[in-house]
Formats: C-alpha cells, sequence, structure tokens
C-alpha cells in the first residue's frame, strides 16, 4: 500500500471488511474522523475510520447516509470509495485537489461493468465526472448515478450523528452476521430513485 496516514503493515492494507461489507478508499482525510464506540480499529488509516463512520449511517437509505457523511467532511484531498455488499457495490468520486488525479472511469459491457482510476484496455472507457455516486446491482448490472449533495447546517455534526446512532446501530465488531434489515436496505428499492 502507498500510505498518507498510518504505517505500512497488514492492517492498514485495503480492503477492510465489516460483515458481508468490504471498502476501499483512495485519498487523504486530514481532519479527525471520529470512530463510535462499537468499532475497534485494525489499523491506524484515515480510510479504516472513514468506512466506519459510513456503517453508522447506511441505514435506513444507504445513499443518503453516505451523502450526508460526505458532505461533513472538509478537509481531503479525495473521496474516492468503493463499498460492496453481495448484491451492490457503491463507489463514490469526489476531490478537493487534483481532479484528473482522482478521475475515474467505467467500462460498461453486456456481462460486465468494471470502474477503474485508469483505462486498462483498448476498449471505450468513459470518464465519470466527479462529485457522482454511483451503484452497481450485482445481478443485473445496472448501474445508477447520484449527485453529491449539500447538507443543511442543521445537520447534526459528525460526532452527535455517531453518539446518536452508537444505540440503535446494528454494527459490531468483530463482525457478526449483518440483519437482515440492513442487508435488505442494498436491495433494489432503495437504490433506483434520485
Amino acid at each position: 500500500r502507498k500510505s498518507s496516514v498510518g504505517e505500512v503493515c497488514t492492517e492498514n492494507t485495503h480492503p477492510f471488511k465489516q460483515g458481508q461489507l468490504v471498502f476501499c478508499q483512495n485519498g487523504t482525510i486530514k481532519e479527525h474522523i471520529s470512530v463510535p464506540a462499537q468499532y475497534i480499529l485494525q489499523g491506524t488509516t484515515d480510510s479504516e475510520k472513514l468506512f466506519c463512520r459510513i456503517l453508522t449511517q447506511l441505514d435506513p437509505d444507504p445513499i443518503q447516509g453516505i451523502q450526508q457523511s460526505m458532505s461533513q467532511l472538509t478537509q481531503y484531498t479525495g473521496l474516492n470509495f468503493v463499498l460492496s455488499s453481495p448484491s451492490q457495490t457503491i463507489i463514490n468520486i469526489h476531490s478537493q485537489k487534483a481532479p484528473l488525479f482522482y478521475q475515474m472511469y467505467m467500462l460498461q459491457q453486456k456481462e460486465v461493468v468494471i470502474i477503474s482510476s485508469d483505462p486498462l484496455s483498448d476498449d471505450v472507457w468513459k470518464p465519470i465526472s466527479g462529485g457522482n455516486i454511483l451503484t452497481i446491482h450485482h445481478d443485473t448490472l445496472k448501474v445508477s448515478f447520484y449527485p453529491r449533495i449539500s447538507i443543511s447546517p442543521s445537520t447534526p455534526s459528525p460526532s452527535e450523528s455517531c453518539e446518536q446512532t452508537h444505540q440503535s446501530a446494528p454494527w459490531k465488531y468483530p463482525p457478526s452476521p449483518l440483519p437482515v434489515s440492513l442487508l435488505e436496505s442494498f436491495d433494489e428499492s432503495h437504490w433506483d430513485h434520485h
């Protein structure tokens, strides 16, 4: 791993896993990210802390939770990440600096959708605009785009959000099987609205 936060070691290597979810991220987050008490970090990266923060805001609407999490961050180079469940993959693309460095591309064919930081073949790769969240449905390969939104100032701060969700959050570390209600939140009913 090329590190910007945290030493080079196995515990800091992407992807990070929680239950049936996996997460990897590119970019450096320069501000403090509070981690709710129910999570025990395996390493010291800003990426793993971001993953834990996002997990507290996924239920009941994953896209809205991610939009809220991203809108609360102000000091970072890039917030490109992939969050994947058995049925869906969510990709967030956003940067404050070096937009060409954080540019992502998509190759969409009949039997595959690939998201990459660089085109990997001579096929037609489409650049993905920064500031978008994409979802890919694993069974249909349907790709949906969601714009990044601004959250109003009345939104709780990240630490308040974590404290409020701590009591009701269904997540535990080390991972146990995810509750059916959370896995259902990754079904198509939550992904097709814009």
